[in-house]
């Protein structure tokens, strides 16, 4: 009912054909009238012509928002490979998996304000339609999380004993669009939760969060699953990449993982402004220990023996993973150590390394 009779109109697929194929006739039609003995008269003629016309730039500026909802994506999105272990991929069937919302936001709002600065440019730019579908999926996901928060609710008043479970919190999303309202400013998306992680338990902050799958039992086989084709997704890039000193590689991992993302960052904040002094510099400190402590604790090369035990496909390649992992390890040593010591920083500083798409 919010369609317009237009909209739906030009929904039937045979009038724009129809139309298309009229219109060389019709371009004839003054010329006919006025040599033949036909009862159309030159006017009418022109104003069948007229009308024709004005149908056809209607049937293109339909078309033209249908192809727009079919091409709109959220922004900072990217599509396979590239998006598999980032925080949002975009699938071949045009779905969204997002992990972490709250990129999505800041990308929005990064969006919003190039805007209103007048960087998009002029019409209907790929920045104006990245923003629309990103507000459709946030949406989305908002909604996901009521249903989910009111599962879960119910999940944990159906334990014989209240609080023997802590609560599962989202952590996945899988978004589809709405293919019933194909047109860019109807765009909406329906978003699922496919993965969870336990909320923290109190007075033990700062500790990694088990995640598991909310299709199949077993939370901890699930989450060493993923872990490994995570690992495996960054293998095949780190052997790939023929660069002096892995740069291509580091520029990925501080995208594609946060601890290293917090890490770069820190980085470039004690190399470009110093660490200050007081408060500022016990809080860098601070923050630089807790990220390298959770890598540890995660990428460890000794630490990966449940997850070889549970993952057949890293088992397989674990002399390779191993090697890449100490790399790793390294590389977060190295990263801290810059950033509590900048003066004896060995880490040349790569000057475009981008943090979340933004130099």
């Amino acid at each position: 009912n919010s369609l317009s009779r237009r909209t739906l109109l030009w929904r039937i697929p045979s009038l724009p054909l129809i139309f298309s194929a009229l219109l060389p006739v019709c371009i004839q039609l003054p010329c006919v009238a006025r040599n033949s003995h036909m009862h159309m008269g030159p006017a009418r003629a022109r104003g069948v012509y007229a009308l024709i016309l004005a149908c056809s730039f209607v049937t293109a500026s339909e078309g033209s928002s249908e192809l727009d909802w079919f091409h709109a994506q959220p922004i900072g999105c990217l599509k396979g490979e590239q998006g598999e272990s980032r925080w949002c991929q975009i699938h071949d069937d045009g779905s969204v998996t997002l992990r972490t919302p709250n990129i999505l936001r800041d990308k929005l709002k990064t969006g919003l304000k190039k805007l209103e600065q007048g960087k998009a440019g002029e019409g209907k730019t790929d920045l104006e339609i990245e923003i629309t579908a990103a507000k459709a999926v946030l949406l989305a996901s908002e909604e996901a999380d009521t249903k989910y928060d009111k599962a879960e609710t119910q999940r944990q008043k159906g334990l014989k004993s209240v609080g023997t479970d802590r609560r599962r919190l989202p952590a996945r999303y899988r978004c589809r669009k709405n293919t019933k309202r194909k047109e860019l400013e109807l765009l909406e998306y329906h978003c699922t939760v496919t993965d969870y992680k336990l909320e923290s338990t109190p007075g033990k902050e700062g500790s990694a969060q088990q995640t598991g799958s909310t299709n199949s039992g077993g939370a901890q086989e699930v989450s060493d699953l993923d872990r490994c084709t995570e690992l495996l997704t960054w293998q095949t890039k780190f052997s790939r990449d023929q660069s002096e000193g892995k740069t291509e590689f580091w520029r990925f991992l501080a995208t594609a993982h946060e601890g290293f993302e917090d890490l770069q960052k820190l980085k470039t904040h004690s190399l470009t402004y110093g660490t200050g002094t007081g408060k500022m510099l016990e809080a860098i400190e601070m923050k630089a220990s807790k990220t390298y402590k959770k890598i540890s604790k995660e990428l460890h090369p000794d630490k990966q023996v449940k997850l070889f035990r549970n993952a057949p496909d890293c088992n397989a390649k674990k002399e390779s993973l191993i090697e890449m992992l100490k790399q790793l390890f390294d590389r977060a040593a190295n990263l801290k150590k810059c950033i509590l010591k900048p003066l004896r920083c060995d880490i040349p500083e790569e000057v475009k390394i981008r943090i979340n798409d933004e130099l």
